[in-house]
């Protein structure tokens, strides 16, 4: 490769590199980079013996959870936990591996650190079955 191609390749990687994103933009980017990622190999331990709803997610916590940030004010990564019609927007019906709100919040995700197993396996249950309301 010659010198004129390298400089080049360089000057174009540090450019992509030094934009800036806002908050919300940086992490609608992370999300759908996410979504491209292969499923997480952990969801085959993954039992779901009832119907889990949009109800039970509530139940389980998804609001008291993830509403600090994904509410109807904040909304970060256009996201609002707390609307049925929000959060469905995020998953694929009956897909948990290939839905980028699963893929957020399952080990590796960049949501990981701020769920916990329950609600993790729950919104795997949700997407599971449908993703009903």
């Amino acid at each position: 490769m010659n010198n004129n191609l390298r400089i080049l390749i360089f000057l174009l990687t540090s450019f992509l590199y030094s934009c800036e994103y806002n908050g919300a933009a940086k992490k609608e980017r992370e999300l759908f980079l996410i979504s491209l990622l292969p499923a997480n190999s952990s969801t085959a331990t993954i039992q779901c013996s009832n119907q889990t709803n949009f109800t039970t997610l509530k139940s389980v916590g998804i609001v008291n959870t993830c509403g600090s940030c994904h509410n109807a004010s904040t909304a970060n990564a256009g996201l609002d936990v707390s609307n049925f019609s929000s959060l469905s927007a995020k998953i694929v019906s009956g897909s948990p591996s290939v839905s980028t709100l699963y893929k957020a919040v399952s080990a590796g995700g960049v949501m990981s650190q701020y769920t916990n197993k329950t609600l993790t396996d729950s919104i795997y249950c949700w997407i599971k079955g449908g993703g009903l309301q």
